[in-house]
């Protein structure tokens, strides 16, 4: 919340995406444990080299990441 709020005082420009994996779960149960989880971490990665160092990532559910990007207009969140 802290990074938010200062986005919001500074009044710089906020964009929120949710990314979902989708068949993670049939991943993890037909090639294992180790496969879904290299999938996973594989995306996370693609987005934190594709996001800036003030935007965040985070965890969201089981198979998905949100990410808050500041001073992101809607072409670049959507090139995201």
């Amino acid at each position: 919340m802290p990074l938010f709020e200062k986005a919001v005082k500074a009044d710089r420009g906020i964009s929120f995406l949710v990314v979902e994996i989708d068949q993670l779960t049939d991943l993890f149960e037909n090639h294992g444990e180790k496969v879904a989880r290299n999938v996973y971490a594989l995306v996370a990665r693609l987005l934190r080299n594709g996001i800036g160092l003030d935007d965040l990532l985070a965890y969201y559910g089981k198979t998905g990441f949100a990410v808050m990007l500041i001073d992101k207009d809607i072409m670049e969140t959507q090139k995201l």
